[in-house]
C-alpha cells in the first residue's frame, strides 16, 4: 500500500526538489549563508566549489549565446539539472542513492558540465534532450522519441481512468503538467491495489512517476512498475 507515501512524498518533494527548482541558479552557492545540505556540502568542498563556479559559468555564458526559440527549453534543463541535484538530499540510506551527499553532487554535478560542453557555444540543447532525467510531461512530449526506451521521472499530477470513465482500464492515466493542454503524458501501471487505486482517485497526487517510456500499437506511455518507491 502506498497511501502514507503517496502523502509524504509530494510534500517532501515540493520542498525539497519542486521548490529548489523554481528559481534558476545562474550563480554559484553562497558559501556566506548555505541555504541547505546541498549548498553546504559543496562549500565544504574545494572539487565541489569548483565544479559549482565552472556550472554558473558555462550555464551564463550559454544563456546568453542561446537563440530564442532555445531559451525556454536551455532554462528548461537548468531546473530539471537542479531537481537533480536537490534529490541529492535524499541521498544517505536511501535504496539506489548515494553513500553520500557529497558523493551524489559529485556525480550530478560532473554530469550537468558534460551536457553543457556537448551543448557546444550556440547552445545545442537538442544533444542533450534526452540526458535529463527529471523532468516535466510538455518536455517529454517533445522529445519523446529521444527517451523512448530510457528511465525517466515525470512530474505533475496523476490522474487515473477509471475515475472520470466507468469501465475504463483501472492500471491507465495521465500525469498531467501545470501548463495548459496537452501538457501530459499517458501511464499504464503494471499493477494497481484496490486500495491504491482508490486512494489515487480520491487525491490525484501531485508527485514525481518514474518509469520506462514505451511505444506500441497504442501508443507512446510512461510504464510504471513501481510507485512513490514502492514496487507494484
Amino acid at each position: 500500500m502506498i497511501r502514507m507515501r503517496a502523502v509524504l512524498i509530494p510534500t517532501l518533494i515540493a520542498t525539497l526538489i519542486l521548490g529548489a527548482s523554481r528559481q534558476i541558479q545562474a550563480a554559484p552557492a553562497d558559501c556566506s549563508s548555505p541555504a541547505n545540505v546541498v549548498h553546504a556540502s559543496i562549500c565544504a568542498s574545494p572539487t565541489l566549489s569548483a565544479r559549482d563556479a565552472e556550472i554558473a559559468q558555462r550555464y551564463a555564458q550559454l544563456q546568453a549565446a542561446c537563440p530564442p526559440e532555445k531559451g525556454k527549453i536551455f532554462a528548461a534543463t537548468q531546473r530539471f539539472w537542479l531537481r537533480e541535484r536537490s534529490n541529492c538530499q535524499l541521498a544517505p540510506g536511501q535504496p539506489g542513492h548515494h553513500a553520500s551527499v557529497a558523493a551524489c553532487l559529485a556525480d550530478v554535478m560532473e554530469a550537468r558540465l558534460t551536457q553543457l560542453r556537448k551543448m557546444g557555444a550556440r547552445c545545442d540543447v537538442d544533444r542533450v534532450a534526452a540526458d535529463l532525467h527529471r523532468i516535466d510531461p510538455w518536455y517529454l512530449n517533445k522529445y519523446q522519441d529521444q527517451y523512448v526506451g530510457k528511465q525517466v521521472t515525470v512530474f505533475g499530477q496523476i490522474a487515473l481512468s477509471r475515475c472520470d470513465t466507468p469501465g475504463a482500464p483501472a492500471v491507465a492515466g495521465f500525469v498531467l503538467g501545470t501548463g495548459r493542454p496537452p501538457d501530459k503524458v499517458a501511464v499504464v501501471f503494471k499493477a494497481m491495489p484496490a486500495g491504491d487505486l482508490a486512494f489515487l482517485c480520491a487525491k490525484s497526487p501531485v508527485s514525481q512517476w518514474s518509469g520506462e517510456l514505451r511505444r506500441d500499437a497504442s501508443g507512446t506511455y510512461l510504464y510504471l512498475s513501481d510507485m512513490l518507491g514502492s514496487p507494484l
